[in-house]
């Protein structure tokens, strides 16, 4: 009896070790992921700058462009990935593959709803290109890429508000920093500073202007 439960304690604990070092390996995978997404995206941002703006291309026909080239492009992908196996952090299907396209069109079959949010997706990501593209040929890259890193701020607060995620403080003083830099950086904060110089200002004529008088008057 006493053995049994030493080999079942001893499997309890090799589980729990075994479970925390697949969560910090997932949650490393997790990060390198999302800077190498990061890094492309700003990739994209900055040769649309350069081309969008250089060239003078309108922001629809360059949207028409990057949507006619992901569709061809990611219509020859889901090929190879209906058919290539990965381990449980990147499939979630039954058959274990990158993309399962004829599960997806089967869950529309059954639930004819499903087309609602996806046409919702469409017509979101496409209005995102075309104010994204218009700024960036506007302004630049790096304004675009400021003014959408508010976009996580308003996903956070929708998050919470119809209770999808967990309140965590430290994320108020990360938020907090972030809408301070991208006020900053749109000088936001300068007719502030402006206003405050120039009450200084006149506050130093005004305590200037009695010395003077005094001073001409003993003259």
């Amino acid at each position: 009896m006493s053995e049994h439960l030493l080999t079942s304690s001893n499997n309890s604990t090799e589980n729990e070790a075994e479970h925390s070092s697949r969560a910090v390996r997932d949650v490393i995978i997790g990060d390198c992921l999302i800077f190498a997404a990061q890094t492309v995206a700003a990739a994209q941002f900055v040769l649309e700058d350069k081309y969008v703006g250089g060239l003078d291309i309108p922001a629809l026909e360059a949207v028409g462009y990057e949507g006619m080239f992901g569709v061809i492009m990611l219509g020859l992908l889901l090929i190879p990935f209906n058919f290539i196996k990965v381990p449980k952090p990147f499939s979630d299907n039954s058959r274990g593959t990158m993309e399962d396209v004829v599960g997806a069109c089967v869950q529309i079959k059954n639930n004819l709803l499903l087309i609602v949010p996806l046409i919702g997706l469409i017509i979101s990501v496409a209005f995102f290109n075309f104010t994204g593209i218009t700024v960036t040929k506007e302004f630049s890259a790096t304004t675009r890429m400021v003014l959408d890193s508010l976009r996580t701020l308003i996903i956070y607060l929708f998050s919470l508000a119809v209770t999808w995620q967990k309140f965590y403080w430290l994320q108020i003083p990360g938020f907090i920093l972030l809408v301070f830099g991208t006020l900053m950086y749109n000088n936001a904060f300068l007719p502030l500073f402006n206003c405050c110089k120039a009450k200084r200002a006149a506050r130093r004529e005004s305590a200037a202007k009695p010395q003077e008088n005094a001073s001409s008057t003993e003259e």
